[in-house]
């Protein structure tokens, strides 16, 4: 595999052997260089991605070596990393001949049938070196990593623990394994893994991020904390571990603590579009506009293509009593991502304050028609085509909305408050009673849509009824 550790070049007199052969080329003369130096030659080239002088000077190594597998190899290596995969593939060939046993050969053919799609074979290919080869932590990586290709994802993490078993520094395995009990679905397992694996290894930053991560899935925000402060007590310049640190806080309503937490990646990573961007929501969240907009705008002057950062300084201007303003921001958003549903339901929200309805209602179709489960702007739709007397169609929306998605309680009391107005007493009971069935402590939402329901007998029967079967539940 090619070297890209440059200080064991410099080592060798690196400077002066790639100026001598650069002469030799430019002079069309013939210099002597030894194996070593001709693989410290060929790795240069192929770290500066120029491919051509790597080939170039494989070829003239070749010459010179006609008897060495490790430029037969090289060669295929360059020739694989151009796509032209089945070149390479006759060069190891070649290979075989001279060398059959030579664990190489089997890796350098396995990463060629992987860059094919053909991860079954890579995996043979694989499996063939592990009998010889050195680190064999990082092969089982790499059969890990087409089993993850294969879609085996507990094939995948069977690998991963195998590969760490042997090197708990294995950094490649550790982000893996997080990404496949991740989409394997095994945050649980994960958890157990971490933790007896750290009762071993209590010092690896990354296994108490990942931790960190698996705990946030299963919204344990506190241990999630914990995890990261692990983290950063061991290499306090872990950026991942503070951004999520913020994030996780963020997600607990602690936003100026969170706030805080992302100015501390500022100290490590240059200052990141992204970072800003959450800094910015922070800010919206607490209702500080003014510092919501400054960041936002810090957002789009490092990437004037975030369309999250543009829509954000519309939304400040909104909360800044701006609208008008903000509105040509939110646009300026969806220039960038016109079909984002996000973006398309804040333009509708905007519209609707400003009272151009017919607008609005086009960017609340669009949102609906782009993510057809966000029950948000069923709701806000619904409400403005209520109050603007077309209850007929609110009730119709909603009734459409918990087609598509039925634990939402809200649509629920929404809709069944909007058919009590109506005169549809039936309908508006059984509705109400499916609200009671996703989400009991929520009901007096209704109360808002219908306030003198709070005295109906019938309404007050099924909140005993269904709070009382809760209670025997638990």
């Amino acid at each position: 595999m090619f070297e890209e550790d440059e200080e064991n070049l410099e080592n060798n007199d690196f400077e002066e052997l790639i100026e001598r052969f650069e002469e030799m080329l430019s002079e069309n003369k013939q210099y002597f260089f030894d194996v070593t130096d001709y693989e410290y030659i060929i790795d240069y080239y192929y770290n500066k991605n120029n491919i051509n002088k790597a080939l170039k000077a494989t070829k003239l190594a070749n010459i010179q070596y006609p008897n060495s597998y490790i430029f037969l190899l090289k060669k295929a290596q360059l020739f694989a990393s151009s796509n032209k995969a089945e070149k390479a593939l006759d060069i190891l060939s070649q290979v075989e001949m001279i060398e059959p046993l030579n664990p190489e050969l089997f890796l350098t053919r396995g990463a060629i049938f992987s860059q094919l799609k053909r991860y079954k074979e890579a995996i043979e290919e694989y499996n063939k070196a592990l009998d010889d080869a050195d680190a064999l932590d990082e092969i089982y990586c790499s059969i890990a990593i087409e089993y993850e290709n294969l879609g085996n994802y507990n094939k995948s993490i069977e690998y991963l623990h195998k590969a760490l078993k042997i090197n708990n520094a294995n950094d490649i395995a550790l982000y893996e394994l997080a990404f496949c009990y991740d989409v394997s679905g095994r945050v649980e397992d994960s958890i157990e893994y971490y933790n007896k694996f750290l009762d071993d290894y209590p010092y690896n930053e990354i296994a108490w991020y990942n931790l960190g991560i698996a705990y946030n899935d299963m919204e344990l925000y506190e241990k999630a904390i914990d995890a990261y402060d692990f983290a950063l007590a061991i290499d306090e310049s872990f950026v991942p571990a503070i951004f999520n640190k913020a994030n996780t806080l963020a997600n607990l309503g602690k936003y100026e603590d969170a706030i805080n937490v992302y100015k501390e990646a500022f100290q490590y990573s240059e200052n990141d579009s992204v970072t800003y961007l959450y800094i910015g929501t922070c800010y919206e969240k607490l209702e500080d506009f003014d510092n919501a907009m400054f960041n936002y705008k810090k957002a789009v002057e490092i990437d004037p293509e975030l369309g999250d950062g543009w829509v954000g300084i519309g939304v400040a201007l909104d909360g800044l009593m701006k609208l008008e303003e903000g509105l040509h921001y939110i646009d300026k958003g969806l220039k960038i991502e016109p079909e984002n549903p996000d973006f398309l339901y804040i333009k509708g929200n905007a519209l609707k304050k400003l009272g151009r309805y017919d607008e609005a209602e086009k960017n609340y179709l669009e949102a609906i028609k782009q993510q057809p489960e966000t029950s948000d702007v069923h709701l806000d739709y619904a409400e403005m085509m209520y109050e603007t007397g077309n209850s007929d169609s609110a009730i119709n929306i909603l009734f459409e909305a918990t087609s598509n998605y039925t634990d939402n309680p809200e649509l629920y009391y929404m809709l069944a408050g909007y058919l009590f107005l109506k005169g549809r007493k039936n309908e508006a009971l059984k509705q109400f009673e499916n609200g009671l069935f996703y989400a009991t402590d929520e009901y007096s939402m209704i109360f808002e849509y219908v306030p003198e329901l709070i005295n109906n007998q019938q309404i007050i029967d099924l909140i005993e009824f269904y709070s009382n079967l809760n209670k025997n539940n638990k």
